[in-house]
This record gives C-alpha cells, structure tokens and sequence, in this order.
C-alpha cells in the first residue's frame, strides 16, 4: 500500500469520496487541465507524481499528491 491508498482511505473511512489515483504526464501538474492526467499511479513510480482529487461540501476540487516517506 502506498501513502496516497492510505490518504484515499482515510478520507472514506470520514465519508469523503475520492477519485481514482492518477498521475500527470507533463513535466508540471496542471491543476486546471485534465488533458495530461492518466488513470493509475505514476508508471515509473517517481517521487510527487501521483495524485487523487475530491470535491468538498462547497464543490471546490482538492488534489493530494503522494509524498513519499523519506527514510
């Protein structure tokens, strides 16, 4: 399990739903574009490259970005 699973699962275990784990093929997240987003985690695995989005009550849109663990 990665830390962006984790964070999908807490927000549902709280009754927020989010979307499907993506990942961004352009070199920058573009945040108001869904030209460059594709289904899944990012292939290669690279650090801050995938993401979930979810709606709040106001329907403003959030994206997490998977931030890897250091050790």
């Amino acid at each position: 399990m990665t830390d962006i699973d984790r964070a999908c699962r807490h927000l549902r275990e709280r009754g927020v739903e989010t979307g499907e784990i993506f990942h961004d093929t352009s070199d920058v997240f573009h945040r108001s574009s869904g030209a460059a987003r594709r289904s899944g985690r990012d292939p290669e695995r690279r650090k801050y490259r995938s993401y979930a989005a979810f709606n709040d009550r106001d329907g403003n849109e959030w994206v997490l970005q998977e931030v890897p663990a250091e050790s």
